[in-house]
């Protein structure tokens, strides 16, 4: 199930480039 932690954590960073 690190697939999911896997995901949430490429969203976060996805976020934080989106915010840049």
């Amino acid at each position: 199930m690190e697939d999911e932690e896997l995901k949430q954590k490429e969203q976060k960073e996805a976020e934080k480039q989106k915010k840049k």
